[in-house]
């Protein structure tokens, strides 16, 4: 599922910058609030991933199609190796957010990164892009339930120090009651990072190659769960 939730982390960065989810709501009751709806670009912004496995490096790679400096966090993974995918790694997450306007989660759920993204987090993060541009801050979160800790990112967008939020994934499932729905710069998807007919054939094929391999004597290369 690595290029459906790759795609989807776009397609919420650009709904962010732009205003799609707002920008349909106000259409659709009635409201032409065309000038009201000014966004940003992602090209010439800096975005910042926290984690730099498979899902991310396939997101920086995009990022840098639309002309975007990436960033990123990740212990696991050395400066060097960042560098040889135009990536600049921090050795800290504190200096991820202080760096960059936007951010994109894609490191797994422990209790090290249990609400990493918080309030205090949330206020490092400056609202002028690297090209200049009064773009705001940005958070996504296509990676686990958790990692976002939902209460701080509702407040940061009622003050105003987060400009906007989107999540696929959330603490509690299903978020049908989450007051983060109400607000009008946050918008969100029901956990479909991997709701896609590719990926769902993919996942099947692999699937029924690791029983085969199993039942031929081999070690499966992967766990099925």
């Amino acid at each position: 599922s690595t290029k459906s939730v790759v795609e989807l982390t776009m397609g919420h960065l650009i709904a962010s910058t732009r205003y799609v989810a707002r920008a349909d709501r106000t259409l659709r009751s009635g409201d032409w609030a065309k000038k009201h709806l000014r966004g940003s670009e992602l090209g010439g912004k800096r975005l910042g991933l926290i984690g730099f496995g498979r899902i991310a490096r396939g997101v920086s790679e995009l990022a840098h199609a639309f002309g975007m400096e990436v960033n990123a966090f990740d212990p696991y993974v050395s400066i060097e190796q960042a560098a040889e995918l135009d990536c600049l790694m921090h050795d800290d997450v504190d200096g991820l957010f202080r760096a960059c306007t936007h951010i994109s989660v894609h490191c797994n759920l422990s209790e090290n990164t249990h609400h990493l993204v918080n309030k205090e987090r949330l206020a490092m993060m400056p609202d002028i892009g690297a090209d200049g541009t009064a773009c705001g801050s940005h958070i996504v979160n296509c990676a686990r339930g958790g990692i976002v800790d939902e209460a701080a990112v509702l407040d940061a967008l009622d003050s105003g120090i987060l400009s906007s939020a989107a999540l696929d994934v959330f603490e509690v499932e299903p978020a049908i009651d989450n007051p983060l729905l109400q607000h009008e710069r946050f918008h969100g998807s029901p956990h479909i990072g991997a709701a896609t007919l590719e990926a769902q054939i993919r996942v099947g094929t692999e699937m029924a190659g690791l029983i085969v391999a199993y039942f031929n004597g081999e070690r499966p290369k992967s766990a099925i769960n």
